[in-house]
């Protein structure tokens, strides 16, 4: 059985391209998983108040202790905003 001189290199070169396709691969494949997550991500409800739909629509909020703390009553405005003047 003759031996080839050139049995190491080319054993080198298979073992470097199988190192070179296994990060090609787990690459490729962190990217996968990367995208899934942001696309996770941006597809869920968002609520930016930190309140659930259920809680905004249970019905106006208790001002009464707002009022007490402060001595003065207020008022509603628009826009779910309530007002009271702290002028003297």
């Amino acid at each position: 059985m003759k031996r080839d001189r050139n049995m190491p290199r080319t054993v080198l070169i298979h073992l470097s391209l199988a190192g070179k396709t296994r990060r090609i691969i787990l690459s490729v494949a962190a990217f996968m998983l990367a995208t899934v997550f942001v696309l996770v991500a941006c597809s869920a409800p968002q609520n930016q108040s930190g309140q659930s739909n259920s809680q905004q629509q249970a019905g106006a909020t208790d001002w009464k202790p707002v009022e007490q703390a402060l001595g003065k009553a207020g008022s509603m405005q628009p826009g779910d905003v309530y007002k009271i003047s702290l002028a003297a």
